[in-house]
């Protein structure tokens, strides 16, 4: 039966599963007394086929998993009440007994779309190249700071930001190298708007989401690019003899080995160069920058904008827009991720909770209950999403209902892999993510793969669709192929 368009929306569920566990293959949902036949967190593929060969209820084993034997299924995850039944909230307010999909025949799936996490990465704007700046003369910059919080706040106004060398008379003034001047001013009066930034030991004035750092793209005396790893902290601005520093997290390794591959930067030559404006010109130390946009922070109690991330553009005017003196910035584009919890838990929230108990739309300027969600906001997932739908004879039509099932699947990055700039870089020049993901982790928080589950997945889930696929043919999106939907 062919799928027409509909006015309906979409009737979500979503499922997380937790542990290093292989999907349920023994017993029947109804266990005994009034533990059901799942534990809590667990998934298993349920026989709802009352014409079938296999007893309604019953869990699908590998060999069960044909249209032929088992003609519609249901998916099914345990609760922290499935063992004991008789704690379930009846208002379905806490957690329920169990959850469920609803009934997915084989004839009525429109698609199955696999998308591994990805991890997010900050945006950035590089400039070099630069040709040594001239007596009295003045170079200017400008940062524009583009965002999906910004756009809300502001509307179409700009967030630009600017620096200015004023003109000097170098051979007076008895600098060494002219460019590591200019660039050291510029780069410290923009980090004096960072939020990142120190300006004395009491308090910090910037509150802009934006970061400066000085490279010396020949190697001079700094840290080596391609030595910066995940943990390291980066010094990368002294003002007021007080220097200020963050620690490197995977966004913004993923973003300097972005940007080092964008701007033909050698990691393995170049280096980090502390910016001090108080030395600037004394040796030719830096003559590149690198400006990254910084997350924007969320709320603490509300916030259901999953964009977070800046876009960042580094501009030059004045004086390095003579002929001789013109350069090009790099703009090497943020990555928002995919997979997060937290961005997850917004979609849950925006339509799945608001159907499990009330089925109502959130009224403006009050909350009600809503259904128990088990996503972690601060886990990275692998989705599996099933798109398909049920019907409804009427005395005069069938109505078609269109439904979705999430599955999400803890993935981490790899213990194996070490996340510094080298290796993310040697990634994003191969066509690859920066990091290297798990699919599916064991759920540990060490990086290790799942042992148990995507063998036992891909012979009872992936078997069953396949087949169903090979039938009635609907399509596989994203990372999906066929036979192997977990890759």
């Amino acid at each position: 039966m062919a799928f027409k368009k509909t006015n309906k929306q979409s009737m979500p569920v979503i499922m997380t599963i937790t542990g290093d566990r292989a999907l349920q293959t023994t017993g029947s949902l109804a266990g005994s007394g009034s533990a059901l036949g799942i534990a809590d967190g667990n998934i298993g593929l349920i026989s709802w086929d009352f014409n079938g060969s296999e007893p309604v209820g019953d869990f699908m084993q590998a060999g069960d998993c044909t249209v032929a034997n088992v003609g519609a299924i249901k998916i099914v995850r345990g609760t922290p009440v499935s063992a004991n039944t008789t704690q379930a909230d009846v208002w379905e307010v806490g957690d329920k007994a169990y959850l469920e999909s609803g009934i997915i025949r084989p004839e009525y799936i429109r698609s199955v779309t696999t998308k591994v996490g990805r991890f997010a990465q900050w945006g950035a704007s590089t400039i070099t190249g630069f040709v040594a700046p001239e007596d009295n003369t003045e170079y200017k910059a400008y940062v524009r700071l583009l965002s999906v919080r910004n756009d809300r706040t502001y509307g179409d106004n700009d967030n630009v930001l600017h620096a200015s060398v004023p003109g000097v008379d170098f051979t007076t003034l008895g600098t060494v190298d002219t460019l590591d001047y200019v660039l050291q001013n510029l780069g410290d009066q923009f980090n004096r708007y960072s939020k990142y930034t120190n300006l004395n030991n009491t308090f910090r004035k910037g509150n802009q989401n934006i970061l400066v750092l000085g490279v010396n793209s020949a190697g001079a005396s700094g840290t080596v690019l391609n030595a910066i790893a995940e943990g390291d902290t980066i010094s990368y601005v002294t003002i007021n003899g007080i220097t200020s520093s963050f620690v490197a997290d995977k966004a913004f390794i993923q973003a300097l080995a972005q940007a080092c591959v964008d701007a033909s930067l050698d990691w393995d030559v170049a280096t980090l160069e502390l910016i001090d404006a108080s030395t600037a010109g004394a040796a030719a130390k830096v003559d590149t920058l690198v400006a990254f946009g910084l997350p924007h922070k969320t709320a603490a109690y509300f916030d259901n904008i999953e964009q977070v991330q800046t876009r960042v553009e580094l501009n030059l005017g004045s004086g390095f827009q003579t002929a001789s003196t013109v350069v090009t910035p790099v703009n090497s584009a943020p990555h928002e991720g995919t997979g997060q919890g937290s961005k997850w838990a917004i979609v849950s929230a925006d339509r799945y909770l608001t159907t499990v108990h009330t089925k109502q739309v959130k009224p403006f300027g009050e909350f009600f209950a809503t259904g128990k969600d088990y996503i972690n906001s601060s886990k990275l997932y692998t989705s599996v999403i099933v798109d398909y739908y049920d019907t409804e004879e009427t005395l005069s039509t069938t109505v078609k209902s269109p439904k979705t099932l999430v599955l999400l699947f803890p993935c981490e990055a790899s213990s194996a892999f070490t996340v510094d700039v080298q290796s993310c870089g040697d990634r994003i020049v191969a066509g690859n993510a920066p990091i290297t993901v798990h699919t599916i982790s064991n759920d540990a928080g060490t990086g290790t793969v799942s042992s148990n589950i995507p063998a036992s997945f891909e012979a009872i889930f992936t078997a069953w669709f396949e087949n169903a696929r090979g039938i009635f043919n609907f399509e596989l999106y994203g990372d999906a192929a066929a036979n192997n939907y977990l890759p």
